[in-house]
């Protein structure tokens, strides 16, 4: 359950490999997350495959993914944080490799806005999946 977890998170940024330590977090925080905001894998696969919209999603997803976003330090403040984002990239060489082009579609997904804080991280996070698959 745990690989699951990471995998769909994971895949939904970047579609690359990752060094031990930040796959480590990324189970860890969503491991965290899930207990606050149960959510059904079959929704965060789907979220990822592009199947499952921002205006369908259920609050529990929509908090879940924020809950993961902010304990990563990439959802601050209501809005994708930059910062957040570069540390993230800098943390595996191959993303440090492409690090300009995520950050780009970052810039260009870091306005999207939702009702509340929890549909506008999902949102960012759909717009990321969306963005990086151009460049991973």
């Amino acid at each position: 359950m745990k690989c699951v977890w990471a995998f769909v998170y994971i895949a939904s940024f970047v579609m690359v490999s990752v060094q031990a330590d930040w796959l480590s977090d990324i189970i860890h925080y969503s491991e965290l997350c899930e207990t606050q905001f149960p959510t059904a894998k079959e929704n965060i696969e789907k979220m990822f495959k592009g199947e499952l919209k921002a205006i369908n999603a259920d609050d529990t997803l929509t908090c879940f993914v924020k809950c993961i976003m902010e304990k990563q330090g990439t959802f601050v403040r209501g809005t994708l944080s930059m910062p957040g984002l570069m540390k993230i990239t800098e943390l595996d060489k191959s993303l440090k490799e492409i690090q300009a082009p995520i950050l780009q579609k970052g810039e260009a997904c870091r306005y999207e806005k939702g009702e509340n804080d929890c549909e506008t991280a999902f949102k960012i996070a759909l717009c990321m999946s969306e963005k990086i698959a151009d460049i991973a």
